[in-house]
């Protein structure tokens, strides 16, 4: 499919004619790229570990010679890697370079789904940080929440909210991930039937949109904090003349530049950086980093009604949290979560303002005067290694658990206990008499390939 002629004319416009002929190559060219990153809290052996090379610009990340069926591994589903796109894990070096450097941060990212750089981003924050995930759209919310629950990092929090629904959250975040929504010329190589779908038309509207997002949600930055604002296309109208006018209207914003190494191929702009397909291993990807000068921070009110309430009798269950990140357990209905006691007073703040699919992480239902563990909870990082009994399982019954099916198992204990596939916790079972067992992997997350 070729290319749309408003688009090239649009580049030639852009562009020097020597850029435009090595991108138009570039977008022509078959090599595909694939990259994924590595968790850094679920390390273990990949499978293909020796068709691995480095991806230079952020950390555990790697290219792959040649794309395996991702969805047969049971290690995919463990966790324990992301398959991400090169050119966007550039946001690694803004994390590495300009990250405010303080206790419990709070970081958003606006549009998340499907979780690559919400993942980078949990990754990559400490472990005192509060990350809340957001995307508009319901259903690709619930695959964002599957995603990062699969990822494991307990400070995820996941929300499904429009823009316009953060402005009572003045002054609230240190750190923000703008990823618009834009004309995606970008994918022209990944998915050549994005060049049907675009138009100067839908160029337009992105740019309109982008304007609106980035209006709405920069009162949420609080003084100091660093603002990133990315999209996955080539042109100026969505990319730096959004940055050009929201520095032109906030005299308390600055832009912040990169340090990066020119063999990576990144091409630096007047107000921000550029991947270019061909030039970059990688797909087309555009980014930006802004920072709020210093000044007065809005202080959070302490709500009339709370919404999580502390607990404190939860018997062998308050044993079993890892102690790294510093987690108190809390109760919003019947269902026991938890998170830093530090992040309270915003978290009341995201409850009141917010619609929250995910508050802390998720850990417990009570069923009378018992508790029992979320299934969606059974790859949380938040409990510690080696606390509850466990069963190893080899590829082709890792697989089949992954499927809902019930296997027979030797030694499996009573109660509950997980299963793991190289060391990595799958999910939750149950053992009952007989020998008996329920398989409580979630539902909608069950595989159906074979």
């Amino acid at each position: 499919m070729q290319l749309p002629e408003d688009f090239c004319q649009l580049m030639q416009e852009q562009l020097p004619v020597a850029d435009w002929a090595n991108l138009q190559a570039g977008l022509e060219a078959e090599e595909k790229p694939i990259s994924l990153r590595q968790n850094p809290y679920k390390r273990t052996n990949l499978p293909w570990a020796e068709h691995l090379q480095p991806l230079p610009w952020s950390a555990d990340a790697y290219y792959l010679l040649e794309r395996p069926s991702f969805a047969l591994d049971p290690l995919w589903h463990a966790g324990a890697y992301y398959v991400q796109e090169a050119s966007s894990m550039l946001l690694a070096q803004v994390l590495r370079q300009h990250l405010p450097q303080k206790e419990n941060l709070a970081a958003l990212d606006l549009s998340a789904a499907p979780g690559g750089k919400t993942t980078l981003l949990a990754a990559q924050l400490p472990a005192d940080a509060l990350l809340l995930a957001n995307e508009v759209v319901k259903a690709r919310a619930h695959i964002l929440a599957e995603n990062l629950q699969k990822w494991g990092r307990p400070n995820v929090w996941i929300s499904c909210n429009r823009p316009v629904d953060f402005k009572e959250l003045k002054d609230c975040f240190d750190f923000i991930l703008v990823d618009a929504p834009c004309s995606g010329e970008g994918m022209f190589r990944k998915l050549p039937a994005s060049r049907g779908e675009w138009s100067l038309a839908n160029m337009q509207h992105c740019a309109s949109r982008q304007n609106e997002i980035l209006d709405q949600i920069i009162g949420c930055l609080a003084p100091e904090g660093v603002l990133v604002y990315s999209t996955c296309t080539f042109n100026r109208h969505e990319n730096e003349e959004q940055i050009e006018r929201l520095l032109a209207e906030r005299e308390d914003l600055e832009l912040l530049r990169l340090e990066l190494d020119e063999n990576w191929g990144f091409i630096e702009s007047n107000l921000g950086y550029r991947a270019y397909p061909g030039r970059v291993a990688g797909e087309g990807f555009f980014l930006s980093v802004i920072r709020r000068k210093e000044g007065r921070v809005k202080k959070l009110k302490a709500p009339k009604k709370p919404s999580f309430k502390a607990v404190k009798e939860l018997g062998d269950w308050a044993k079993k949290l890892d102690p790294v990140w510093g987690l108190d357990f809390w109760s919003k209905e019947e269902e026991i979560l938890a998170f830093p006691k530090a992040h309270k007073k915003l978290g009341e703040q995201l409850a009141q303002s917010l619609y929250l699919l995910q508050a802390g992480v998720n850990l417990l239902e009570q069923k009378g005067a018992k508790y029992r563990p979320l299934a969606s909870s059974g790859q949380s990082l938040a409990w510690a290694k080696s606390v509850f009994s466990s069963i190893e399982l080899e590829k082709e019954a890792a697989l089949n658990y992954l499927r809902g099916e019930v296997l027979s198992l030797e030694n499996m204990p009573k109660g509950w206990f997980q299963l793991h596939y190289q060391g990595l916790p799958l999910g939750w079972a149950k053992g009952l008499a007989g020998g008996r067992m329920n398989n409580y992997y979630p539902k909608h997350w069950r595989l159906r390939q074979r």
